[in-house]
């Protein structure tokens, strides 16, 4: 998908990011973290844009083999697993937060915007066709509309993640986010 040198630029980039947000992100900053010059970004990337992109296209990726999971789990176990692979991604890599939870990057792109829109999309999409799975085999409540069982969930992990992201990680996310879930499910399980 992406060669080395593409991997790199990326990887570099989310660290700068990480570290003085996007408006930290330049080709002049990148080249000097990396140690080659602008025109090699250059030669890699059309501009900083594409290279935002890029980034959000590996995460993308990367988001798309969480979305396989195990036929044979039930409705708990899949939500579980999919939500423990995330957290273990976020907690190993922390960096990575400051981009796919920055509003302020894709306020101005339409093309970022849509790409951020279409991951969160499939991610929420994936967790509700779980939780309807889990209402039709009455092992969640079927009171609540799934849509928003989603959303309650998804919204509780996003904004978890962002505070422990502030809190200049602290805590132990996997924990907390398992915390969290536990909780959830006490909630919605008959």
């Amino acid at each position: 998908m992406f060669s080395d040198r593409q991997k790199e630029i990326i990887t570099t980039s989310v660290n700068i990011i990480a570290d003085k947000g996007i408006q930290g992100l330049t080709i002049k900053n990148l080249s000097k973290e990396i140690g080659i010059s602008e025109a090699a970004i250059y030669r890699h990337f059309d501009s900083k844009t594409e290279i935002l992109m890029a980034i959000l296209k590996s995460f993308e990726h990367g988001s798309k083999n969480f979305l396989n999971h195990d036929k044979n789990m039930n409705a708990i176990e899949r939500i579980s697993d999919f939500f423990q692979r995330m957290l273990v991604t976020f907690q190993e890599r922390p960096s990575i937060i400051s981009v796919i939870f920055s509003e302020e990057i894709f306020n101005n792109d339409k093309e970022l915007s849509a790409l951020i829109h279409t991951i969160m999309k499939n991610n929420q999409d994936y967790i509700n066709g779980i939780i309807k799975e889990g209402q039709n085999t009455n092992m969640f409540r079927n009171d609540i509309n799934s849509d928003y069982l989603t959303l309650y969930l998804t919204g509780a992990l996003h904004l978890m993640v962002k505070e422990w992201h502030f809190r200049a990680l602290g805590d132990d996310l996997i924990k907390k986010g398992n915390n969290l879930l536990k909780s959830f499910f006490e909630l919605i399980t008959v």
